[in-house]
């Protein structure tokens, strides 16, 4: 009939086919307009998939404003945490720190998850603020000691970085005199 395929859905298709094919710029061309749509049930997994495309590419611009166009239509709590997480790992891979230690933050305020806790801490150790790294440690571990584990990699960087270098000197002296 005539109701058979709005060009919408038929972009959507050829979109997903072309994304699963690596074919990004056919992706991105038809999923744009599929993300046109005033279906929400073809518009939102659009977008979606059209900021994944965009993360694909590299282009982490397109990808922060597609995930921020979908966050404003999505209000089903579960997608928007997912959404939310993609978007903070944008932020954070285009050096925008703050903006993606805020995200991780408020989704920490909400579940007090370990691994919403290590998203935080990883974001401080990029940022080097040692203090506020320390004092989210500190405050996670006080209330969750069997998860200390989990945070001796951020306490044992000044060590580690001693040892490569002692190892170098050997590697030197062992040139120098080859007699050993």
């Amino acid at each position: 009939g005539s109701q058979s395929v709005s060009p919408e859905n038929d972009a959507f298709s050829i979109g997903i086919r072309a994304k699963n094919e690596g074919n990004m710029p056919e992706a991105i061309r038809n999923l744009t307009i599929a993300a046109s749509n005033p279906d929400e049930n073809i518009r939102k997994p659009a977008l979606n998939m059209l900021a994944d495309c965009y993360m694909t590419e590299g282009n982490q611009q397109k990808t922060i404003e597609t995930y921020e166009t979908l966050l404003a239509i999505e209000h089903d709590e579960f997608v928007r945490k997912n959404i939310q997480e993609k978007l903070a790992n944008s932020y954070a891979d285009n050096g925008n720190l703050n903006k993606a230690l805020e995200i991780y933050q408020s989704q920490y305020a909400t579940s007090q998850s370990l691994d919403n806790v290590l998203k935080i801490c990883d974001t401080y150790e990029r940022m080097n603020n040692k203090e506020a790294l320390i004092r989210q440690i500190n405050e996670y571990t006080s209330k969750h000691p069997e998860d200390k584990g989990n945070f001796e990699r951020y306490i044992q960087t000044k060590e580690t970085v001693q040892k490569p270098a002692e190892t170098e000197d050997k590697a030197i002296e062992s040139e120098n005199n080859p007699e050993q």
